[in-house]
């Protein structure tokens, strides 16, 4: 018999439904932050607040100040690789530094980030004020002392793994330089909004070098660019301070990541007649919603999923999901996510999983046994009769209750959320939709042990011929062989037919889908040129180890595609070189980042790595890019 834990209490102070207006110039600084990634940070300057100022010498010529009035930046920090199930490292600070040599830090509190948890989404970070002015350098100081790094082979096996950097030293605090270009620094002004997004990109940052033992080289690449990502998902935590039932609104005092102590301002979430609830492990209907919730104890932690919207100069969060009282992992829980890769009758294999203890940093475990009893309660959004039965092989999960040791997790009397899964494949059959799994859920197909999954032992899934369910979705222009990401969710156990109920369905292709593409050399090589007609940049590709990809598509098609040039025709992009030592300098206009890269080859530098992403242009045999970072030797 497993005993009751009260995680959460309700004291009786109840919330006072009051009007907040969701910025004026009195609140300091919105983070929201983004990857794998995504950390945001949203400052105002406002000349108040918990920021602190230095002065440090410029390396870039000053430039003229703006007044010292208010303004704001989201700072967003995001990321996407497949090949890491976590990257949990510190951020120990990220400082502002101005055209004249002051300094201002924006984020003075450590934060530990597991950045694999922002691919899709951005985070809300915190609300501090900054000075208004001219900004060009950001410092960025990252710490893998006490890093969670935990990487997956091409089996799908997870091992937990070490930093080192490129000498085969353990690496510790690793600071980083970044400097805007002269021409575009950011600009922080009175009553607008301006966007810093901060990309730590995990394919440029990283080599894996074994498995066993897991190493990982590590030489942090962050990008940087004066925008905000405002296609992705934006999640914000925090405590419940007031909800304004009139205007559609309410307020959280801000706690980004797991953080429970330090104030990192207030943000105001609009909500509408869409916007989805989970209280306290149950769905609650539009209408009930705001009243529930206005009900719960002062402090109540809520996590909200939504968009950020940028409306005559003001930014407005609006909520498409919350998840609020004992839904969130705060209150003496603990919390793990995975995947089922295996199920006999009620006992539930669980891989890849990543744990976040209450008390500790997040862990690794190859694979755990999940328990539950009665009144553990199954959650998930706009789904029917959800219970034990939906944790099928397959299934993405996310638990709240308690971690016995690396073997076993207790969901008890906590809640078991029942995710989105995702899966990568090619078409079998068109109507009725199947499909050849390659990976569910970020892992190979080789993982799982579908047995038991049907209604019979012959109707238990086959993933080489796995049955979606496509209701109403749009398959007319799909083709034999086609290779497909699927979202959705894996039907309950025991009653397949169909394996899966799909919720949208996106086509692969190497015309319409963005490509990413990695080169490598070894040193000592002169490989890369530029040709000054066409700023287009060229290597001879059989001196380099390259791979191009698409998301979720295991092929290297620069096994079958030429891949020897890079140029972009977007007037604006993100584009960077870094130098070991020095630092990163960065370009919004390809023009420039291509005439400053021309200066460092004639001054004898060689070019050791290129990553991009863009589209592949059979014409010119490479990519036609949005993003081109370069590090050079």
């Amino acid at each position: 018999m497993i005993n009751i834990k009260h995680y959460f209490s309700k004291p009786s102070t109840k919330l006072k439904s009051i009007p907040t207006p969701y910025l004026s110039t009195s609140v300091v600084n919105v983070g929201l932050s983004a990857l794998i990634l995504g950390l945001s940070l949203t400052l105002s300057g406002c000349g108040g607040g918990s920021s602190t100022e230095t002065t440090s010498t410029p390396s870039v010529p000053a430039a003229e100040e703006l007044p010292a009035e208010t303004g704001q930046v989201m700072i967003v920090i995001r990321d996407d690789e497949e090949d890491f199930l976590s990257y949990d490292i510190e951020v120990l600070s990220i400082d502002l530094v101005k055209v004249d040599g002051t300094q201002v830090s924006v984020a003075p509190n450590t934060a530990r980030v597991d950045f694999i948890q922002y691919t899709d989404l951005s985070e809300l970070f915190s609300m501090n004020s900054i000075p208004a002015g001219r900004y060009n350098q950001i410092s960025f100081t990252l710490d893998y002392s006490s890093a969670s790094i935990i990487v997956q082979d091409e089996h799908g096996d997870s091992y937990q793994a070490s930093a080192q950097n490129s000498d085969g030293d353990a690496i510790t605090t690793f600071p980083l330089s970044l400097v805007l270009a002269d021409d575009e620094p950011l600009v922080i002004s009175k009553g607008k909004i301006s966007a810093l997004t901060l990309d730590l990109d995990l394919a440029s940052s990283n080599q894996i070098v074994s498995f066993n033992p897991a190493i990982v080289q590590v030489e942090p690449f962050v990008n940087v660019t004066l925008g905000s990502d405002d296609e992705r998902e934006h999640r914000a935590r925090g405590l419940l301070q007031s909800v304004d039932s009139d205007n559609n609104t309410i307020t959280l005092a801000v706690k980004p990541l797991r953080k429970k102590q330090g104030d990192f301002g207030e943000l105001t979430l609009n909500v509408d007649e869409t916007t989805l609830y989970e209280i306290d492990g149950e769905e609650v209907v539009n209408a009930d919603a705001l009243a529930t919730l206005a009900s719960l104890a002062l402090d109540s932690p809520v996590v909200a999923f939504g968009e950020v919207t940028l409306v005559d100069d003001e930014r407005s969060f609006i909520a498409s999901k919350i998840v609020a009282g004992t839904s969130v992992a705060w209150a003496e829980q603990d919390t793990f996510r995975g995947v089922v890769t295996a199920r006999s009758s009620d006992s539930i294999t669980i891989s890849g999983v990543v744990l976040a203890p209450d008390d500790r940093a997040a862990l690794h475990s190859q694979a755990l046994t999940l328990t539950y009893n009665e009144a553990t309660q199954f959650t998930g959004f706009n789904q029917q009769s959800l219970s034990d039965s939906s944790l099928s092989v397959g299934q993405h999960v996310r638990a709240l209750g308690d971690f016995d040791d690396e073997q076993t997790f207790n969901a008890g009397d906590g809640i078991v959320h029942i995710k989105l899964s995702q899966l990568t494949g090619q078409v079998v059959q068109i109507s009725p939709l199947a499909i050849d799994v390659n990976k569910l859920n970020r892992k190979p197909i080789d993982s799982y042990d579908f047995t038991g999954t049907g209604l019979t032992t012959e109707q238990d899934a086959d993933p080489n011929n796995y049955d979606i369910t496509t209701n109403n979705l749009t398959i007319a222009d799909l083709a034999a062989e086609d290779w497909l990401t699927v979202r959705g969710y894996v039907n309950d156990f025991a009653q397949a037919p169909d394996d899966f109920t799909a919720k949208s369905l996106i086509k692969k292709d190497i015309q319409n889908t963005i490509a990413n593409f990695k080169a490598y050399w070894a040193a000592g090589t002169d490989s890369v040129t530029i040709d000054s007609d066409t700023n287009q940049i060229n290597w001879d590709e059989s001196n380099a180890r390259q791979k191009m990809t698409l998301r979720g598509v295991p092929q290297n098609l620069a096994n079958d595609k030429v891949v020897n040039s890079i140029i972009s025709e977007v007037e604006q992009g993100r584009f960077a070189i870094k130098e070991r030592g020095i630092g990163i300098h960065y370009y919004a206009i390809y023009n420039d980042f291509v005439s400053a890269l021309n200066a460092e080859l004639t001054a004898g530098k060689q070019v050791k790595q290129i990553t991009s992403k863009g589209s592949y242009d059979e014409s010119i045999t490479g990519i036609k890019a949005l993003a081109v970072s370069v590090i050079i030797q």
